[in-house]
């Protein structure tokens, strides 16, 4: 189902079923912060928090592949794009990142890998920011056949990367 809302000068169109996966991985990704608090815990305990942490990971690839559905196939202004989509994630990344060595230095404790284990995500998603609209001419240019060549390769790629 889908639903239009005024959000500015344009009119949008809300896909229900994408507002439903997004809340679906926000529950992931705050189950997964939660469960990780507990984690120290005891042996038995932990087990089964850690199955239960396990299970939601499913959250981050959804978040992932809304940014794609909702980002690729359609006309960019690349001007645009990248100045609204890095600054709307380098300025709070920055903020938080300040955040994590002020507490880091507060707390007697130096740089770990507990602090700035979250900012993973900030890198992943920069890269992904940067290379949409590089992949979006492609999409919109390719055929089918060279699509499925690129996913082939890129799928095969990132496995063996693993080994390498």
């Amino acid at each position: 189902m889908n639903s239009k809302y005024n959000g500015g000068d344009n009119i949008k169109t809300r896909i229900a079923y994408y507002d439903n996966l997004r809340v679906l991985a926000i529950f992931g990704i705050i189950a997964i912060h939660v469960f990780q608090l507990w984690h120290h815990g005891e042996k038995v305990n932990g087990m089964y928090i850690y199955m239960f942490s396990e299970i939601v990971r499913y959250a981050v690839p959804i978040f992932l592949m809304l940014s794609g559905a909702l980002l690729l196939n359609r006309d960019i202004d690349l001007n645009h794009f990248l100045k609204h989509r890095l600054t709307r994630i380098t300025y709070p990344f920055l903020f938080f990142l300040i955040i994590a060595f002020l507490l880091s230095l507060f707390t007697d404790k130096t740089f770990s890998y507990n602090i700035f284990s979250h900012s993973w995500y900030f890198w992943m998603i920069f890269g992904v920011y940067l290379s949409i609209p590089i992949i979006n001419k492609f999409i919109q240019h390719a055929s089918v056949r060279e699509i499925e060549y690129f996913l082939a390769v890129f799928i095969i790629a990132s496995v063996f990367y693993q080994f390498i």
